[in-house]
């Protein structure tokens, strides 16, 4: 028997019924009337729940309550409150349908307008690990070129320069112009040394004027320093536009021409 009450209890769920209105229906199938504080002791329904509960039933058509000095509530015979529930909820769907053209309407220039904003080219980069992510994952989907300016505070590790191995062994052309004097040229070397096996080809020059990477002739990911301060600004930026891309290869190719080789 309690099988067979779990059973049509879900069955009931699946009308659209909640838990509790599923219960106090069964429920009141199995007598003439129940008070609200007679259906929650027999149903398990927490007594502060069973009034929400009813009025519910009697909202949807499933419950008649019968006014007196104490409110007694009965259950609709099914064949007659479940086509009471059934036109409820096609009445309600028709109402949703008709709510989902009007919010279509209204909301798809918002997506529109969004879409275009201008700034859909660029992302603004704070954190540090963040940042070292964004450009493992540009060199990492580098097709033909990565051109560099490259000078301290690093991002990246000499360990970490694996990921740009694995892209000139791919194919790429790497160009890179590092911040660095004649006297630190040894460390350097022997930083970027996997990196000039694989392919690279590096220089060096007293100062650039600031951290850039061109990936593809298309995406750009530059960081600046503080004017006042000089100190590199927490903030760097990747926009991808072409024409942004090919107007700062230009610059690249100027100061390579007043670069030194480093090996």
């Amino acid at each position: 028997m309690i099988l067979k009450m779990r059973e049509i209890i879900s069955d009931l769920q699946r009308t659209g019924l909640t838990l509790n209105e599923a219960k106090a229906y069964f429920t009141l199938l199995g007598r003439e009337s129940y008070t609200a504080s007679e259906l929650s002791v027999v149903s398990g329904i927490p007594r502060q729940k069973s009034y929400p509960v009813l009025e519910s039933l009697v909202e949807k058509g499933l419950c008649i309550c019968e006014q007196g000095k104490v409110r007694r509530f009965r259950a609709v015979p099914p064949a007659t409150g479940f086509k009471n529930l059934l036109i409820r909820q096609e009445r309600e769907q028709e109402e949703k349908g008709k709510l989902t053209e009007i919010l279509i309407e209204k909301l798809s220039p918002m997506y529109k307008a969004g879409a275009e904003d201008p700034l859909r080219y660029v992302e603004f980069i704070r954190d540090p690990s963040y940042l070292k992510q964004r450009f493992i994952e540009l060199v990492s989907g580098c097709k033909k070129e990565l051109l560099a300016w490259v000078k301290p505070p690093y991002v990246l590790g000499p360990e970490e320069n694996r990921y740009e191995v694995k892209a000139l062994k791919r194919g790429i052309k790497k160009l890179a112009i590092y911040e660095c004097s004649s006297e630190n040229i040894g460390a350097l070397k022997e930083d970027i040394k996997e990196l000039h096996k694989a392919g690279e080809e590096s220089r060096i020059i007293d100062n650039l004027p600031m951290k850039l990477a061109i990936f593809d002739k298309f995406s750009v990911l530059y960081a600046l320093e503080d004017p006042v301060s000089g100190r590199e600004l927490h903030t760097s930026m990747l926009i991808k536009h072409p024409n942004l891309a090919i107007t700062l290869k230009d610059a690249f190719n100027h100061f390579w021409q007043l670069s030194k080789p480093i090996f």
